[in-house]
């Protein structure tokens, strides 16, 4: 039998990461490396922007003065470490941000394979599944999503829900320098986003609620987990620390509600929730209940965003996933085995479901391969300036042809919200302010194009009503430059104007009255 010193004992330790473990981080890396990336330049178009960023940061470019950006400064600052390692070692800025990413998964796993006996998982075969399912999750499962924002958020935050859950399962106590690193880890998930504090909220909101059996004085429950230092443990005061001040500063072009709901997330949580609640799990374990809170908060930060976008979802969904292998390997209640068998299975499909789709879902991305191919024809590592308001046009191509982007910001972002926002607002001050923006959005354009006078000016055209070419000729001095430049294509939606001086052959331009806009 073992002693209460024993027993104490145990609870403050964290276990060696055993061969098997490492082998599997090793294994699951490798399988990361193949999948991933077939080319250091072919991920998304977000961190392709941001490596950018970082770049011009490292140079001495301020922020959001030299540099037009959206996002708090954890956002970009995630990317400095490659930028930095790339000019000191060389190599592509991206493979070293593979690996920066790769190695805080590794650090994950490492964190979860330390915490799992203390969170349920008791048999060996168990523990290697789970480790299995979780190295899928955070190396294989985003593609070309890897090393977006929402999946480093959830390598972050990831060991912060397990070592809640271990909390309240078995009233483990880690030591101080987990409680920190754990809670250091969850802060950097914070600092990248606000709405990701829903995350860890939900979480200790879940437990709370599993620990007082829903009776009616939970609320005397919950004064008690807050005394004991379950509610608000010293992670959770780390993380809190890092929360950023600043609020995101999107346009409120949003989804409506209709397209929201039928985005595939939407969908899929609904179907995962009814699942769940029909299945008659009974009182699941803290793990399942921790990881399937971490993904409602993932759902929530999501739908605050209202924009739909993929890797939006890249929290929720990983969280599901994960949650899934704990409700099929964990059991809190008493039950037979047929039941506990008929529950594993049903979880296996659920996790095959998430699992065969979600990839496929982050996976897609814009390919203008015939822009990118017209551009090498022209010249070799060109500077680049595009007009659209599609980021995912301009990045990566930007990176895949060895270009310098000559903008400061990465699209026309704010013509395209101010556009949509001028239909429906009535308001006569505030539609005086975006229109302020729509022509903010041209100036900007028009001297970045005046300064670089880069060697390619690619203009948005899917057809006349999208035409930008009348658009950036409004400003005289753009019309000026412009009668420097020759179209010599009009590709994925896209007019290409190259400077004609980079021209070797008349053959190579079609006629300058191509670019009077007819």
């Amino acid at each position: 039998m073992t002693s209460p010193d024993a027993l104490q004992a145990d609870r403050r330790t964290m276990p060696p990461l055993d061969g098997r473990a490492l082998a599997l981080v090793a294994v699951c890396a490798c399988l990361a490396a193949l999948w991933q990336f077939p080319s250091p330049y072919d991920g998304n178009g977000d961190t392709a922007w941001l490596l950018i960023v970082a770049g011009r940061m490292l140079d001495g470019a301020r922020l959001y003065v030299d540099v037009i950006e959206t996002n708090p400064p954890m956002s970009i600052l995630l990317y400095v470490p490659g930028v930095w390692l790339s000019r000191q070692f060389g190599g592509a800025p991206e493979l070293w941000m593979y690996a920066q990413v790769s190695a805080m998964a590794a650090l994950s796993i490492w964190a979860v394979t330390g915490l799992w006996r203390h969170a349920g998982l008791e048999a060996s075969r168990d523990r290697l599944m789970f480790g299995l399912l979780v190295g899928f999750v955070l190396l294989i499962m985003p593609t070309r999503c890897f090393g977006q924002r929402e999946h480093v958020a959830l390598i972050a935050l990831l060991p912060y829900a397990v070592l809640t859950a271990s909390r309240w399962h078995g009233a483990f106590s880690p030591p101080l320098w987990l409680a920190l690193a754990v809670g250091a880890g969850a802060g950097l998930g914070l600092a990248i986003k606000p709405h990701f504090a829903l995350i860890p909220g939900l979480i200790h909101l879940a437990m709370s609620i599993r620990a007082a059996g829903f009776h009616d004085r939970w609320l005397d429950s919950l004064a008690g987990d807050l005394r004991a230092g379950r509610l608000i443990p010293p992670e959770s005061l780390v993380a809190g620390i890092l929360l950023p001040r600043l609020t995101l500063a999107y346009l409120p072009h949003k989804l409506t509600v209709t397209e929201f709901l039928a985005t595939p997330a939407t969908l899929i949580v609904a179907l995962a929730g009814a699942f769940i609640l029909f299945a008659r799990f009974g009182r699941m374990s803290a793990l399942a209940l921790a990881l399937l809170a971490a993904s409602l908060g993932g759902f929530a930060a999501y739908a605050i965003q209202f924009k739909g976008w993929p890797y939006h979802q890249i929290p929720a969904f990983g969280f599901m996933v994960i949650a899934f292998g704990a409700l099929a390997l964990t059991n809190a209640g008493e039950a037979s085995r047929a039941t506990v068998l008929r529950q594993r299975f049903a979880c296996v499909g659920m996790m095959a479901l998430f699992g065969g789709w979600v990839p496929g879902l982050l996976a897609a991305h814009e390919t203008p391969r015939a822009l990118e191919a017209e551009i090498r024809a022209r010249t070799s590592s060109p500077t680049l300036l595009i007009a659209s308001s599609n980021l995912g046009i301009n990045f990566p191509l930007v990176r895949r042809v060895g270009g310098t982007w000559a903008g400061r910001s990465a699209s026309l972002w704010m013509s395209e919200g101010a556009s949509a926002l001028l239909t429906v607002e009535t308001r006569p001050d505030r539609r005086a302010r975006l229109v302020q923006l729509f022509d903010l959005d041209r100036k900007l354009f028009v001297e970045d194009a005046l300064r670089a006078r880069p060697d390619v000016i690619a203009l948005s055209a899917f057809d006349a009503p999208t035409d930008l070419l009348p658009w950036a000729k409004a400003d005289p001095r753009m019309a000026d430059l412009l009668t420097g430049y020759r179209q010599t294509a009009h590709v994925d939606g896209m007019r290409v104007l190259v400077r004609a001086d980079l021209l070797t052959g008349a053959g190579n331009a079609v006629a300058t009255a191509n670019l009077t806009g007819r």
